[in-house]
């Protein structure tokens, strides 16, 4: 993966972090993947910060507003459609809910803030100006995206009704893989039965070179280890963190030891 021109209709195109200190968070991510950071303006005195890698778009960052700047930080992910309005409608015809009706960017695209049948939520984007991120897999880049629920089940016939993604199981039973056309676009997880208090969401992960350095670095600029680098037999290595200002996500580490 490196650079991309455009998303197919249907795959992660995009990653965005809502968060309560959004100076906070400029500077942990700068830190630790070296992002590119611009403050484009937004009305009312507010920002939405575009993140690049090489001078691409790679992802991006907010602070949140007074209505719900007591929720935690939260990454969150679109899926490009090649129509906002019709993939709304039907996402909420098979049990997802309305969070933001779809809206214009202006010239960048049209997008829709849903919350899926499992309650996780997702954003969906249909590109004008903007595809989403250019660049993917590599150091500082998104790399990969999974559900995270227990209503697996739920998931599957969601997600195959609505963006045709074809579901596949992996042994020993508590992954799967979404697909798109026959490829992976996504995954999804079960979520431990212990934590009872955790609502459905999505993950997302951003590649590194050296996934314990990574962390190593994380921690030194205010973030927590929630799981240490973990190898993972046929894909490389992983860790889960949180950022200091409790926004979750994932390094990955390929198997080759490269972006």
């Amino acid at each position: 993966m490196g650079i991309v021109e455009k998303h197919a209709a249907g795959t992660v195109c995009w990653a965005e972090l809502g968060t309560r200190d959004a100076e906070g968070a400029k500077r942990f991510y700068r830190g630790l993947f070296g992002w590119e950071l611009e403050d484009l303006p937004i009305g009312g005195g507010s920002f939405y910060t575009m993140a690049r890698l090489q001078g691409c778009d790679a992802a991006a960052l907010y602070q949140t507003g007074h209505e719900d700047g007591l929720l935690p930080a939260r990454w969150r992910i679109h899926v490009s459609v090649p129509d906002v309005d019709v993939a709304a409608r039907r996402a909420c015809d098979r049990g997802a809910r309305m969070a933001v009706a779809p809206s214009d960017v202006p010239g960048a695209g049209r997008f829709a803030l849903l919350r899926d049948a499992t309650g996780a939520h997702i954003g969906i984007w249909q590109a004008d100006g903007h595809i989403g991120a250019e660049v993917l897999g590599l150091p500082g880049a998104l790399a990969w995206s999974e559900l995270v629920t227990r209503e697996v089940d739920t998931a599957k016939r969601f997600y195959g009704d609505w963006l045709d993604w074809e579901s596949h199981t992996l042994e020993p039973g508590s992954y799967a893989l979404f697909l798109k056309g026959g490829h992976p676009v996504a995954g999804m997880i079960r979520m431990a039965e212990e934590r009872i208090d955790a609502a459905s969401h999505w993950r997302v992960y951003f590649q590194t070179e050296d996934c314990g350095a990574s962390v190593g670095k994380a921690l030194r600029l205010g973030g927590t280890c929630v799981m240490p680098p973990t190898p993972i037999p046929g894909l490389g290595t992983v860790a889960l963190l949180t950022d200091p200002q409790g926004g979750f996500f994932a390094l990955m580490q390929s198997s080759s030891g490269s972006g």
